[in-house]
């Protein structure tokens, strides 16, 4: 049976927090069903122990969020009018981290401005996570994205989503991103499937791999009697359909 949200917010490792649940229902309550932030006694975002336990779990590279701890969804632990100084200190915990490999940060329409999206970029140039949803961060200008198009070759991502609404009259930064990532893309190593599979809500989905491809690698690492992860390495479609056998 396919794990629900609940089932993945189970345990938050890092001795702090043991149910992910719990943390998502007291930062829910901490922030307000609405979504606008209470007031934190002396402006400390940490004065919450929810968020708390959430950056430690990132600090310590807990293995308890999706994927062994490789596939982070911010959205399922901290609502989307959490504030800037909050979104810095997982940031921060971020740049400490060697797990996550894939991070969706986006929808953060109160917090996540210039400032956050440089200290991300900071830390996407450590070269660790490769898969990135950025989206519907509104607060972020025109330029500070083209500083982060800039960045994008010094980095491993290859799968990016941004929104739209960004390169309204702005089609050439699009294209930008869209041309360095495919570059790093085609420079990428082999990833494991387990966190391929776990891929979305990207411009383009890494699970777009060919089929065929991948049942020939599995019979390889069969006959050769290894018991190694088979790894893949994910095929356009384009390219998919012109390899595909003529039935």
């Amino acid at each position: 049976m396919a794990a629900t949200a609940a089932g993945k917010r189970r345990r938050l490792a890092g001795g702090c927090c043991k149910d992910v649940e719990a943390v998502a229902a007291a930062a829910g309550a901490y922030w307000g069903l609405a979504g606008r932030p209470k007031r934190v006694p002396g402006g400390d975002p940490l004065h919450d122990a929810s968020l708390r336990c959430l950056v430690a779990a990132i600090r310590e590279d807990s293995t308890e969020f999706e994927a062994g701890g490789r596939v982070l969804r911010l959205k399922q632990y901290i609502a989307a009018g959490v504030g800037a100084a909050a979104l810095d200190a997982i940031i921060d915990a971020l740049s400490a981290n060697s797990r996550v490999e894939a991070l969706y940060i986006q929808n953060f329409e109160r917090g996540f401005g210039d400032a956050q999206l440089r200290r991300l970029t900071a830390v996407l140039r450590q070269r660790r996570i490769w898969a990135l949803n950025v989206g519907e961060n509104f607060r972020v200008s025109p330029g500070a994205w083209r500083e982060f198009a800039d960045a994008l070759p010094h980095t491993a991502v290859a799968y990016l989503y941004v929104s739209e609404h960004h390169f309204l009259g702005r089609p050439g930064l699009k294209n930008s991103m869209r041309d360095r990532i495919r570059i790093n893309r085609l420079a990428a190593p082999l990833r494991d499937p387990e966190v391929v599979a776990r891929i979305n809500n990207m411009w383009w989905n890494p699970r777009n791999h060919n089929p065929a491809a991948a049942a020939a690698a599995a019979a390889r690492g069969a006959a050769a009697g290894s018991d190694k992860p088979i790894m893949m390495r994910p095929v356009h479609p384009i390219v998919a359909r012109r390899r595909a056998p003529r039935g």
